[in-house]
């Protein structure tokens, strides 16, 4: 998992990465990493194979949260 945590740090600015990007053999790790870790960590920079963002466990109010996050960063 520490690997997962590290290649997510490791997304730039402006940019987003799949889940699948961040680990082809284990993607649904990913989000399991994403969360349950405490750690902060950009997870308004991993989006579905699509391209669109999950909404998993959270409200609507966190998906614009998440919404901003990546306006804020350049993300699209």
């Amino acid at each position: 998992m520490a690997v997962i945590v590290e290649r997510i740090r490791r997304i730039p600015k402006g940019t987003v990465q799949t889940y699948g990007e961040i680990d082809p053999a284990a993607p649904r790790l990913v989000g399991r990493v994403l969360a349950t870790t405490h750690q902060e960590l950009p997870w308004h920079r991993v989006v579905r194979a699509d391209g669109s963002m999950t909404q998993g466990r959270a409200s609507a109010s966190c998906s614009s949260k998440r919404a901003w996050r990546c306006g804020a960063t350049g993300s699209t």
